[in-house]
């Protein structure tokens, strides 16, 4: 995982810092698929409360990249126990 200074770009998906720029998306080892679930046909995936977009490197079968795109319209869920 790349390391940048500019926390402002960046969105924390299960304890995973993930790029908010297109042009530099984060470069992941694919394994992360496995916990995140696979993406759909576009490359599209939705974990908590972020899109992200994933495209798996063609010269490195080991990595992916992806950059993410938060849900700020997205409805936050709560749990009330009474």
């Amino acid at each position: 995982m790349s390391i940048r200074p500019d926390a402002d770009e960046h969105v924390t998906v299960r304890g995973s810092m993930i790029s908010t720029l297109r042009l530099s998306p984060s470069c992941l080892h694919v394994s992360v698929v496995q916990e995140w679930g696979l993406p759909n046909y576009h490359g599209v995936l939705a974990v908590d409360g972020a899109t992200l977009h994933v495209v798996f490197d063609r010269q490195n079968q080991d990595l992916v990249r992806v950059w993410a795109e938060t849900d700020a319209a997205a409805p936050q869920r709560a749990c009330l126990v009474s």
